[in-house]
């Protein structure tokens, strides 16, 4: 640098450049100074000393122009609230009612072949949860001493079978005796119940087969079975009915509070509670005697075919009493009046 300004020359070509330097626009002297310092600025980069050559300082002082860059703000898109589910429906035992009366015409539309393949299944599904009762329950003997207790498990478990039928859409006799008097009479309707009745007998008998083969039922099991199944095919035909009367109440309360809910969860918590009851109760349903009578003489309980029939008889005329009287007539009047 120094030998640089020693040459002739040098010092005026530096003042004169200078002095034009000084009568430039203010927003270019910036830059002109920029460019005076970027010899000095160069040096401290490695290497850059011995690049240096006299020249660079004899070079035009040329105005460059700095760009300058605008980063525009982004603004995020502002999020659009969702929309707000709607509130669920408030329930309505009138429209429920409604709703199994169009359940009773549906069923009139069905082919019988239609009809019994339902039924069937319907009776296989309750089998299930008569199964599940039997074993869980069976399988607790410490529970044998405190009967209570041991039908209250039962009942807690039952529920299943129910509950496969709802979610399901397949059919019991037992609640097709309401769902077939709530719209106006037909002989279809007599054509759905029988249908039903013998559909949910043979699935309840194939169940039978089932579990004998499969040997389902554990000694406990076993045990448990042949006793209740005894005490059912021994009671009284009046004593078997009345209990027939209040079983089908509560199954048929079970299906319209089932009814009520547009979902899988609501319907199972709606129909849990009262089927609970009706088993820990120990009340008769037809249905279910299906199975469990023939599976306990198939394990060796000491009672005849005859036995056998009388009881579902029995028992599925007090069911049906239970749900025309109780729920069909009664239940429906105390919603609708003589209006409906």
């Amino acid at each position: 640098m120094l030998r640089a300004f020693s040459r002739p020359g040098a010092l005026l070509g530096r003042a004169s450049t200078l002095k034009t330097t000084t009568t430039t626009p203010w927003f270019k002297q910036t830059n002109a100074l920029q460019t005076l310092l970027a010899p000095a600025k160069s040096l401290a980069r490695p290497g850059a000393a011995a690049a240096l050559r006299p020249a660079a300082w004899r070079a035009p002082l040329v105005a460059r122009a700095v760009p300058v860059r605008c980063l525009s703000a982004v603004v995020p898109d502002e999020k659009k609230p969702a929309a707000a589910a709607a509130p669920p429906a408030p329930f309505d035992p009138n429209k429920t009612m409604g709703m199994l009366e169009t359940v009773g015409g549906v069923q009139r539309d069905r082919s019988s072949a239609q009809l019994f393949a339902s039924s069937f299944l319907g009776g296989a599904m309750l089998s299930w949860g008569s199964i599940l009762m039997m074993v869980v329950a069976g399988g607790a003997p410490s529970l044998a001493a405190d009967p209570g207790l041991q039908s209250l498990l039962r009942g807690m478990v039952f529920p299943l079978g129910l509950s496969l039928i709802v979610l399901s859409k397949s059919e019991l006799v037992t609640a097709n005796f309401l769902t077939q008097y709530l719209p106006k009479p037909s002989p279809d309707a007599l054509r759905v119940l029988s249908v039903s009745f013998a559909a949910n007998l043979a699935g309840s008998l194939a169940m039978v087969g089932l579990a004998s083969s499969a040997c389902l039922f554990t000694p406990g099991a076993a045990a448990l079975l042949v006793k209740a199944a005894s005490g059912k095919a021994a009671l009284a035909p009046s004593v078997a009915f009345l209990k027939g009367v209040g079983a089908n109440w509560l199954v048929n309360l079970a299906v319209f509070q089932a009814a009520s809910s547009p979902t899988a969860p609501g319907k199972i918590a709606a129909l849990w509670l009262p089927i609970m009851t009706f088993i820990t109760l120990n009340l008769e349903h037809s249905v279910a005697n299906m199975f469990l009578l023939p599976m306990a003489s198939a394990l060796g309980a000491e009672f005849t075919v005859a036995d056998m029939a009388a009881n579902i008889g029995v028992v599925a005329a007090g069911n049906a009493a239970g749900a025309v009287l109780l729920v069909g007539m009664l239940q429906k009047f105390s919603l609708f009046g003589e209006q409906k």
